[in-house]
């Protein structure tokens, strides 16, 4: 990992949209959190996805 300050810091908080998950402010750098902000980030992530999963099967498309 690069020796800079991180420019982001903590747990994701994606967000459904239609059938897509959406981070908003992603780093382009490195993203610094602790082994339960990653646990977090990712049951988010995960819950996130099955809702735009529901969404899809409705028919709410992004595209």
């Amino acid at each position: 990992m690069a020796d800079s300050k991180p420019t982001r810091e903590g747990p994701l908080t994606p967000e459904a949209r239609k059938d897509a998950v959406v981070v908003e402010d992603p780093s382009k750098d490195s993203i610094v959190m602790t082994a339960d902000e990653a646990d977090l980030s990712a049951i988010r992530m995960l819950e996130e996805a099955a809702k735009a999963r529901e969404n899809h099967d409705k028919g709410e498309r992004s595209d």
